[in-house]
This record gives structure tokens, sequence and C-alpha cells, in this order.
């Protein structure tokens, strides 16, 4: 004081304390065709107290399967969490990994063949192969297709099947076809009226022959 009393020293103490939780940024969301592997890339973390900060992994990657039965799509999830030596911890933070099966099967359709007229077309079985092994469906894409001859009174014909091959996960194949030529290819039978014996001066008269044909 002014005259000259001076009280016992006192101090006031302010500590500085990081408590704020370190920012973390995931890798981003994404999509990868089935069947290649997850690769989720590196988080990052900073602190704005610049304290060191520790990103650790939250349990083990989830793995969602498609709700398609089949259908080999499936989604990947991973967990982060950046703590900083202060101790203070971000939120959790996921980043996920869809895994698409977006390949349509591969479909072999029987050969194109010839058969004879009187024979019914079998058109065999065809097949299908998914890359990504989906299952997969053949189905055929409306009725036989039959395209006559173009001979008049000719019973040949080409009949026509067409087939899709679909996945599980709803990827179809392009259509294919598969064509049976139905051909007339025997001969008709004929028929000579039989050999007779006439009388010199008699006219020979042969009568009329007759023919099938097998194929109609």
């Amino acid at each position: 004081d002014a005259c000259g009393n001076a009280s016992a020293p006192q101090s006031t103490t302010i500590t500085v304390v990081d408590d704020a939780a370190p920012v973390l940024t995931v890798p981003p969301e994404s999509n990868i065709n089935f069947p290649m592997t997850p690769s989720f890339g590196t988080p990052t973390a900073l602190d704005a107290a610049g304290s060191a900060t520790t990103i650790t992994q939250v349990g083990t990657d989830l793995i969602t399967p498609s709700t398609t039965a089949g259908c080999n799509s499936y989604d990947v999830t991973r967990t982060w969490i950046a703590t900083d030596s202060c101790g203070n911890s971000s939120a959790a933070q996921s980043t996920t990994i869809h895994v698409v099966d977006n390949a349509a099967p591969i479909l072999t359709v029987p050969a194109a063949s010839t058969i004879s007229c009187g024979t019914t077309p079998d058109f065999g079985t065809p097949t299908a192969v998914d890359a990504a092994g989906s299952a997969v469906t053949v189905t055929q894409v409306g009725s036989d297709v039959t395209t006559p001859s173009t001979t008049a009174g000719c019973n040949s014909y080409d009949v026509t099947r067409t087939w899709i091959a679909t996945d599980a996960c709803g990827n179809a194949s392009a259509p294919q076809s598969t064509t049976i030529s139905v051909v007339d290819t025997i001969a008709p039978v004929l028929t000579v009226p039989a050999p007779t014996t006439i009388a010199c001066g008699t006219t020979p008269v042969f009568g009329t022959p007759s023919a099938v044909d097998a194929c109609g």
C-alpha cells in the first residue's frame, strides 16, 4: 500500500489442457467387382493440439452378404478410431466396400444341326457359367420359330430356339439361338405297273405308276 506494506505473494495457475479429440478421416466408400479383394486404404487423423495420434481398427471387418440367395455380392465394412496421446478419442468411423457381381454369365448353346424329315428336333441342353460363381438359370426366350422351305411343296424347314442365362444377381447374358434344319433327303418310293403279256396286234397300255414320299 502507500505506506509500503506488502502482502505475501499469491499465484494463479491456468492449466492448458488438450481435451479435444483428434479429427479422423477414413477412406471413402467404394465399389469393386467380384472376385476382387477389398482394399480399404489408410485413414488419417489430425489433432488440433498437436498431440501424437494413434489410429486403431475397432473389432474385425463386418461382412454382410447379399440378401439374394445364390448371388455372390456382399459388403465389407471396416471401423476405426483415433486416439491422441492425452487419451482423447474420436468417434468411431466406418468405410464400406461393396463387392458386386455385375458380370453376365457366359451362355453356351448346342451347335446347329441337320436332321431328316420325320425326325423330331432335339435341341439338347444349353449350359451357362458365371465368373463370379453366382447361381445361374437358363430360360427359353419365347417359343420355337419355324421357317418353312421356300420351295413350294418341299417339306423341309428350319426350327430355331433361343435362350438367355441370368445369374442370381440379375445379370443376364445376350440371347443366343440354335437352329435345326429339318431336311427332306429321302427319295420318293416309286411303284410301277406289273409286267403283263398281250397278244401281238394289241396296243400296249402301261397303266399308271404311283409314288409316295416319306416326308410328305
